[in-house]
């Protein structure tokens, strides 16, 4: 029954989505579906992937420890690499304590779940592509998505009587490439007596002086550490900062209280020692490379000032590495899409992750791999290309 059902399903939402095997990925250029492509679509922004230095980080304790633990971190399966590793999260991020799981679901779903119940309320920002709305119907508490500062303010407001309120915004969008101020954020839950939880997912490596995200701001701005005005910071570490895992960050209390409460570190597998090495090789690198974040920055400029429709694009003044433009239909944006593959250049195509809307992003993500060159021959092609798709 339910195979027929899936596969009545699988014909009337169509095949959208397709898994082709990369055969090559170096810096700047991916061997993809046969064809060699100037690559906008991943988020090393630093180039860390491919780094010697990470590579001899952690080949001595592949060689000593393996590949896959076989016994879960609350047994014996925690190590010193990934204690050490946490450690350095802890300084780099600015709090007093951290811990890493293997995936951002299985953080957010074990943060959660230690936190909040049925009495609380959950404001998550539209945007946010992680499974946070999901790890929050689990444990009954009530949700509310949010666009805007004023909108976020008065669902505060209405949901005055519940237990606790926790809002939940990225620093940076992989959406729309908006970088956002946590200032603002933090007003709002300070005067409504809200908790604030950042995902840095998409911000490590890349914002603030240091790659550390927008904590790292917040910091600045408020003169106070990171642990008095947020609640936990959350990032998947495959991004900026070429790793694997995800770590949750903040105050020993709040780490302590998930570490007791989370069902899967009873039975799951930690990451590997090696991972841990790893991560605290990046960090050391990430916190290094002012000039390359530079260049991102001053390249993406030049690809947002340098187009033929700025009014496409989904922000316009954001400091950011990810361009997004926007367009009225999913189709178009899919058009573009194939239009730039064929002409040597790979991006991602997103629906527009908000309710009843039909559009479609095209997503540009620039790395410190990417040259002048490569970002004046897409600007040729888009200036070419884009007054032929209808409705643009």
């Amino acid at each position: 029954m339910i195979l027929s059902e899936l596969q009545s399903e699988l014909v009337l939402q169509g095949s959208g989505r397709t898994l082709s095997v990369s055969q090559r990925r170096g810096g700047s250029v991916v061997e993809y579906r046969g064809k060699v492509l100037i690559d906008f679509a991943h988020f090393d922004y630093l180039h860390l992937g491919e780094s010697r230095e990470l590579r001899k980080a952690v080949q001595q304790y592949l060689e000593a420890d393996g590949l896959i633990p076989s016994v879960p971190r609350l047994l014996s399966g925690s190590t010193l690499p990934l204690e050490s590793a946490e450690r350095a999260l802890s300084k780099f991020l600015g709090t007093e304590r951290s811990f890493l799981f293997p995936s951002r679901t299985q953080a957010v779903l074990s943060t959660i779940t230690a936190i909040a119940n049925e009495r609380d309320v959950f404001f998550i920002d539209e945007l946010i592509q992680g499974p946070f709305s999901d790890a929050a119907y689990l444990v009954g508490a009530e949700v509310h998505s949010f666009s805007s500062l004023d909108a976020l303010a008065l669902n505060l407001e209405r949901a005055s009587g519940a237990r606790r309120r926790f809002v939940v915004v990225e620093t940076l969008s992989p959406m729309g490439g908006t970088v956002h101020d946590l200032s603002p954020f933090l007003a709002l839950c300070k005067r409504f007596l809200a908790e604030l939880i950042v995902d840095e997912t998409y911000s490590l490596g890349i914002v603030g002086a240091r790659g550390a995200g927008g904590g790292e701001a917040l910091v600045l701005s408020t003169n106070e550490p990171l642990i008095r005005n947020v609640l936990l910071s959350i990032a998947d570490l495959a991004f900026g900062v070429a790793s694997t895992g995800a770590v949750v960050s903040g105050s020993s209390v709040v780490i302590e209280s998930i570490v007791q409460r989370s069902k899967a570190l009873g039975s799951d597998p930690p990451l590997p020692s090696f991972v841990g090495a790893l991560i605290e090789k990046a960090l050391e690198m990430v916190e290094l490379a002012p000039l390359a974040r530079a260049k991102i920055i001053q390249l993406a400029t030049r690809l947002k000032q340098g187009l033929p429709h700025t009014s496409l694009l989904s922000t316009v003044g954001t400091l950011s590495p990810i361009i997004s433009l926007q367009l009225p239909k999913l189709r178009k944006a899919q058009e573009l899409a194939t239009t730039l593959f064929q002409r040597g250049f790979l991006v991602d195509v997103l629906p527009r992750a908000t309710p009843f809307s039909e559009a479609g992003v095209v997503r540009f993500v620039i790395t410190s791999s990417h040259t002048e060159k490569q970002i004046e021959e897409l600007l040729r092609l888009l200036s070419e290309i884009l007054s032929k798709i209808d409705g643009s």
